[in-house]
């Protein structure tokens, strides 16, 4: 894995649930990816002046709830 990129826990959970075949795997990940998500978004709510890389991670976090629930509603 190339070590200059340095993905947060909610981004490989992200990407783990994308890269799922497995239908019945799929919910699982798409869970767990879900929940550290919205935990990575209680902590950005405890930081008081979000600088410019806070205001990009929580636009990449809108994109990706966004792509979770689409990817959810077409494995249903």
């Amino acid at each position: 894995m190339n070590q200059s990129v340095n993905l947060g826990h909610w981004q490989e959970l992200y990407l783990a649930a994308l890269a799922e075949r497995d239908r019945v795997k799929l919910f699982g990940r798409i869970d767990l990816a879900e929940e550290a998500i919205h935990e990575r978004l209680r902590e950005l709510s405890l930081i008081p002046y979000p600088a410019e890389a806070l205001i990009d991670e929580k636009q990449k976090i809108d994109g990706a709830l966004v792509v979770l629930r689409v990817l959810l509603r077409d494995a249903a």
